[in-house]
């Protein structure tokens, strides 16, 4: 630890914001083609699938939420923090499910970013995102196989261990 491990925590933190979309999530398929809120004429290669941009929203938000940084206070990620987890709000739907129900994977979109929502009650006492929080935590019941755990989508009937593992994280 010390000071000099939080510069570099601080340093990569520094480097997520500025790859903030500027609706407020961090885009999988386009991360180099924001910097600071600008477009990027030239990104990085190997660029990701946007249908799980849900989920890499929620662990952009982790890593800020880990290291201390919430949506609260005067410090410089506050806005952005914010920012990302009204795009989490705004990405759930009537029955609490975060994202599009795309592809058959979208359940880990759903645990990453009921994750970060969940953490950032904890650390504020969650009054501003506490039912956005219930109604993720809501889809994480239905979504389980009666009497076992989860897999791809709403109780398909078989398990799957790193689904489980994301949704106990989460519980």
């Amino acid at each position: 630890g010390g000071k000099r491990t939080q510069d570099y925590v601080d340093h990569a933190l520094r480097w997520l914001a500025a790859h903030q979309s500027p609706n407020g999530g961090w885009e999988a398929a386009g991360f180099g083609a924001w910097c600071d809120g600008r477009p990027v004429a030239h990104g990085p290669d190997g660029a990701g699938n946007p249908a799980y941009d849900v989920g890499v929203t929620g662990l952009a938000l982790c890593a800020f939420l880990g290291a201390g940084y919430t949506n609260r206070g005067t410090h410089e990620f506050a806005r952005g923090v914010g920012r990302g987890l009204r795009y989490l709000r705004n990405a759930q739907d009537a029955e609490g499910c975060f994202g599009p129900r795309a592809g058959r994977r979208y359940v880990f979109n759903h645990a990453i970013a009921t994750l970060a929502v969940l953490e950032v009650c904890r650390h504020t006492w969650g009054s501003m995102f506490r039912s956005t929080g219930q109604k993720a935590l809501d889809f994480i019941a239905l979504a389980r196989n009666p009497h076992l755990a989860w897999r791809y989508g709403v109780k398909p009937g078989d398990n799957d261990t790193a689904v489980t593992g994301w949704m106990a994280m989460a519980l």
